[in-house]
Parts: C-alpha cells; sequence; structure tokens
C-alpha cells in the first residue's frame, strides 16, 4: 500500500505502512454475563431535567428552567422506574421569565413504564416539568425526565 500524492508532497507520511496486529477472539470474553449496556447518547437538544428523582406522598416538585430560545416544540419524555402511589402528574409548563409558570400540557403515569408527550405551538422563552404525587400514603416513585426542544 502507498500514501496518496498529497501526503507524499507533503512528507507526511514516512516509511513503510505496518498491518495491524488481530488477535483471535478471546475465549473467556465470551464466558462474560450481566455485562452492563451502554447509556444511549441524548439526541442534541435534549436536556436531563431529572435523573433518579424520588418523590413521596403528596410531594411535589418542579424541574430547573430549561431555555427553549428559538424552539416553539418540546418532546417530553418519562422513565418511571418504581411506582407504589397511585399515580404521578406531570404538568409542562412555559414562561417568559422563569418565574411566573402556565400549564401548557399534562398528562398522568399510573404504572411503571416509558411516556412520551409532545406539545407544539410554544411561544415562550423557559419551559419546565411539574411533578406531583398522588397522596397514597407510604407510597413513592421514581423516575428519569428529559426535554428535547426544536422549531417546528
Amino acid at each position: 500500500m502507498s500514501p496518496c500524492e498529497s501526503c507524499e508532497k507533503s512528507h507526511a507520511f514516512e516509511g513503510t505502512p505496518t498491518a495491524l496486529a488481530v488477535t483471535p477472539f478471546d475465549e473467556d470474553l465470551a464466558a462474560a454475563t450481566d455485562l452492563e449496556a451502554p447509556t444511549p447518547a441524548f439526541v442534541p437538544g435534549t436536556v436531563r431535567v431529572a435523573a433518579d428523582l424520588g418523590l413521596g406522598e403528596s410531594e411535589v416538585t418542579a424541574s430547573k428552567a430549561v431555555s427553549i430560545e428559538g424552539s416553539n416544540a418540546v418532546r417530553v419524555d418519562i422513565l418511571v422506574a418504581n411506582l407504589t402511589l397511585s399515580s404521578i402528574s406531570f404538568r409542562v409548563q412555559v414562561s417568559n421569565d422563569a418565574v411566573g409558570w402556565l400549564d401548557a400540557a399534562q398528562f398522568r403515569k399510573t404504572t411503571i413504564g416509558y411516556a412520551t408527550t409532545k406539545v407544539r405551538g410554544i411561544g415562550f422563552r423557559f419551559v419546565r416539568l411539574f411533578y406531583e404525587a398522588s397522596d397514597t400514603a407510604g407510597g413513592e416513585g421514581v423516575l428519569a425526565a428529559s426535554l428535547h426542544h426544536w422549531r417546528n
């Protein structure tokens, strides 16, 4: 194999190229079990707003404000990993000053699993998620959430 003309001219390629050593498949590696799957990368424009968020009985909390300037749509992705509450309510809230908030959409999760919703036509600068746990005595919920925003 010879170097390309531009490499030869710039002398960036010197000497004879060497082959890469290829080793046979390691049999011990094939016997490994319970390998942790890699965490998928976030889509550009996605902001994680909760990771392992625990909510107790009748607890309410909100995510940080996310600037969506230049965007007018959001997709909310929720993963409820543990739920002994009767439900968790989610509200997508919008604001221009990150102080006063208005509800743009809401939904409720009553089971463990994944949920997603899209909100279009947002004419505000900031968005956040508001979480509210039901009043089940001794109940709890654990979740993760992300917001993806774009221009629609």
